[in-house]
């Protein structure tokens, strides 16, 4: 068992992760957040990304899909090991953004939006 806690906790190392945006509307977004952590994917392919992933040059790559804001769901490709604490600061980065577009789209009031990214503390 202490292996497997080993393996999800990974190394704690965080590096860049590409961000491919098939919305059109996020990736730059979740960049400027974290510009430390988070790159654009550009005219890369999700090919292209891979071999970065492989070849050590990123540490991971994200997908937002076209239906994020119904679906919610995100996906991340790494080379695995990144660890449970970098795949939840990653998600963790790019959650606000969705709840903010999907608040955007139905017509919410910027200051009840303001509201909602202060959350509680």
């Amino acid at each position: 068992m202490p292996v497997l806690a080993a393996i999800l906790a990974g190394d704690g190392a965080e590096g860049k992760v590409a961000v491919l945006d098939r919305t059109g509307m996020l990736a730059a977004a979740v960049v400027q957040a974290d510009t430390a952590t988070f790159e654009l994917a550009g005219n890369r392919t999700e090919t292209q990304l891979s071999e970065a992933v492989k070849s050590e040059e990123i540490q991971a790559y994200v997908v937002i899909p076209s239906n994020v804001l119904d679906s919610g769901r995100i996906t991340m490709f790494s080379r695995g090991g990144s660890g449970i604490a970098f795949e939840s600061s990653v998600q963790g980065s790019i959650e606000p953004l969705i709840v903010k577009a999907r608040l955007q789209k139905v017509g919410t009031d910027t200051a009840v939006i303001g509201l909602v990214e202060r959350g509680s503390k």
